[in-house]
């Protein structure tokens, strides 16, 4: 009888080890209930001009619970909100945004469902008449976001600081000239006073190269100039040689006479 009793003690922890782990119904549920949590964001390509987040969290707080919102100024130079001279804030606006659902399975719907639909129906609103432009972003998570938004901004710093040191190089270039034009004028004065010449101008004495025409110009002159060196002189006829020559000649001078 013992042995009979131990050998079904060890079929059934056997069977036990073969079964493996036992996954209730509970465990399941709660599986579910953990990927139906899984959080999801849509994205605005187009907001109205006087869209801001808290309007943009209301809005959509009435379909379900929101996380966390982002949108994007349109000026990335003014992002902070400078006050007019009249002492009123000026209003930013914002071009796109990011809105992340506590529930992805709703983010979808919520995209499918608004997409190119009007955002109010009041007329009254500051928002009749345009219409939501929201897309689902799939597998995009939280930290994609944040990734790009500090890649732009390290991005943007660096440019900053290329702008800066371009335009301190600039102003050391302009104060060195500065200094060297007030040097220029000492030495000049010193010159006037001991009655010295001065050029009004240092260092500017230089000729212009001559164009094209100007040099043609001048080869054709020059080439004149040669050909009047190879003509014989030829003597001009004056009063006293033509008197001469008719006197030698015997000519009508002495007959007249």
């Amino acid at each position: 009888m013992s042995a009979e009793r131990e050998a079904s003690c060890s079929s059934d922890v056997e069977t036990e080890q073969n079964k493996g782990p036992h996954i209730s119904d509970e465990d399941d549920s709660v599986m579910a209930a953990a990927l139906a949590s899984e959080p999801g964001v849509v994205y605005l390509s187009h907001l109205p001009q006087k869209m801001n987040p808290k309007n943009l969290r209301h809005m959509f707080s009435q379909y379900g619970e929101v996380g966390r919102t982002f949108l994007q100024p349109g000026d990335q130079h003014k992002r902070l909100m400078k006050k007019k001279p009249g002492g009123k804030r000026q209003r930013q606006n914002f071009v796109e945004g990011w809105v992340e659902f506590r529930d992805k399975r709703l983010a979808k719907r919520i995209a499918l469902s608004l997409n190119n639909t009007p955002i109010e129906t009041r007329r009254r609103s500051p928002f009749y008449g345009d219409l939501w432009s929201i897309k689902y972003l799939h597998r995009f998570k939280w930290t994609h976001l944040s990734e790009q938004l500090a890649y732009e901004r390290a991005v943007r710093e660096q440019r900053m600081r290329t702008e800066i040191l371009q335009a301190k190089k600039e102003t050391k270039f302009f104060e060195e000239s500065l200094e060297k034009s007030k040097a220029v004028q000492k030495i000049e004065e010193k010159k006037r006073k001991k009655g010295e010449e001065v050029s009004s101008r240092p260092g500017r004495n230089f000729k212009q190269q001559k164009t094209e025409e100007e040099i043609r110009q001048w080869m054709q002159k020059k080439e004149k100039e040669r050909e009047k060196k190879k003509k014989p002189k030829s003597k001009k006829p004056t009063i006293e040689n033509d008197v001469m020559q008719k006197i030698f000649e015997g000519g009508p001078v002495l007959a007249e006479k």
